[in-house]
């Protein structure tokens, strides 16, 4: 253990040689869609929206970097880096005139809130240029330990945080065993769906402590895995959480039969400070809790399978939004722009959803269709969404989703852009709705990309 920890002191050491120093150069173009089936006029008395549809074009360049020889490489070292840089922009938008009504344009957006006149540049396509990754990551192997330390911009592998990461994380392992650290200062996105520029998701004032997690696990060679962890944010929540998994065939490969079982239990406190903060139309509370568990079947290059995720409290209210993989293998980011950013009720208070799937692949060929059903206080939801994905080349790929969905926002609350505002307020009160409000939230997306 000594010569691992050791070796951290030689670390400036190993780079300096200019004849190891070798790189890779590349980049994409992407065209990304969403065009919503309701097309309906904003009627803010009523509740009315329509689902959005916009269209975007981005490109991005990259280098990777490799700086050791291959006889330090030899010895058990790695140190690698990467920059990348997207840029692009929104080419239609039928969100952009949303605050030319009076009534939306107060309430909640445009001019009057100083922010445009565009939903969608505000919720997803943000800004124009972001720098996405900006790293260096540092392995260390020495018979069977392994060490990684990992500093910058990056692509986050975080289960409660989607996107890049700007932070850093240490990796240690030992056999089965694995220990985890990870600390976020901001969170960013370079896609065509989603260009954001790094942000705290967490932050009272002007004070970010970070978005942190321990998580130390085991892996059994019988296929069993366990890992008691924790996330924690100062100032926000204090969530320990449980997560036991097995898997009957790790080594799977499209030939014979594997079974993948995942149970996942998540309690965390919110600390004083956001107690009282309303998330989602629901005071945070003390606590809450979430349950999820997931089923998996592989049969060669077929799969199909099952889950359950549901919140008791606002379990989600600081945690769950900014990325969540117990979700399950859905987007929740399929309702109106107009509503939340188009976030799920599936992740608001006391929410309940069931789902199964079946997919397969074929070659350059691969689909999976789900049906999902969601009961919460707040609304419901059912949605069917189809995914087909096509490899021209290893270097063109479309992909393509066809989704029904149908969300019922129940009496008494509030359609809105906003996700703090407490709908009992004064101001709020004329908003709410008066009865239950169907709308069809069907949609199709299709991403084009090439990259070279």
């Amino acid at each position: 253990m000594k010569k691992i920890y050791s070796s951290f002191a030689l670390l400036a050491l190993l780079g300096t040689s200019a004849q190891a120093f070798d790189y890779k150069v590349g980049g994409s173009v992407e065209f990304f869609s969403k065009v919503g089936f309701n097309q309906k006029q904003i009627d803010v008395a009523n509740s009315i929206y329509p689902t959005d549809t916009w269209g975007s074009i981005v490109g991005s360049a990259y280098i990777d970097m490799d700086f050791l020889t291959q006889e330090q490489k030899d010895l058990g070292n790695s140190l690698t880096g990467g920059f990348g840089i997207m840029a692009g922009g929104l080419v239609f938008d039928n969100t952009k005139d949303a605050s030319g009504n009076p009534n939306y344009k107060t309430a909640f957006f445009g001019s009057a809130n100083g922010v445009g006149n565009s939903v969608v540049a505000q919720e997803y396509i943000t800004t124009n240029f972001v720098i996405y990754n900006a790293y260096l990551d540092y392995v260390k192997k020495t018979n069977d330990h392994r060490v990684e330390i990992k500093v910058g911009r990056y692509n986050s592998k975080a289960q409660f945080m989607s996107g890049s990461t700007q932070g850093f994380e240490i990796d240690y392992q030992y056999k089965g065993l694995n220990l985890w650290w990870f600390s976020s200062y901001g969170r960013g996105f370079g896609y065509s769906q989603w260009m954001y520029d790094f942000y705290a998701p967490k932050q009272h004032g002007n004070a970010n402590y970070g978005i942190h997690a321990f998580k130390p696990s085991y892996t059994f060679d019988s296929g069993f895995y366990i890992s008691p962890f924790v996330y924690f944010s100062p100032d926000f929540y204090v969530a320990p959480m449980l997560e036991l998994g097995f898997d009957s065939n790790p080594n799977f490969n499209q030939e014979g039969f594997r079974s993948q079982t995942t149970i996942f239990f998540m309690a965390p406190y919110h600390l004083e400070n956001a107690q009282n903060d309303y998330r989602y139309q629901f005071v945070a509370g003390k606590n809450g809790q979430t349950l999820a568990i997931k089923q998996r079947f592989d049969y060669n290059n077929f799969n199909f399978g099952a889950g359950w995720y549901q919140n008791f409290g606002n379990a989600n209210a600081h945690i769950g939004t900014y990325g969540n993989a117990m979700v399950g293998p859905w987007d929740f980011w399929t309702n109106t722009v107009y509503d939340f950013g188009a976030l799920s009720n599936a992740v608001t208070k006391d929410a309940k959803t069931g789902y199964i799937f079946v997919g397969a692949s074929h070659g350059k060929f691969s689909w999976d269709i789900l049906g999902r059903m969601t009961f919460s206080t707040r609304g419901d939801e059912q949605a069917i969404p189809l995914n087909l994905t096509y490899n021209f080349t290893q270097n063109c790929k479309i992909w393509l989703k066809l989704e029904w969905q149908n969300v019922t926002l129940h009496k008494g609350y509030v359609i809105n852009d906003g996700t703090s505002i407490n709908p009992d307020d004064t101001k709020w009160q004329s908003y709410q709705t008066k009865k239950s409000v169907s709308s069809d939230r069907s949609h199709a997306m299709i991403n084009i990309s090439y990259s070279f």
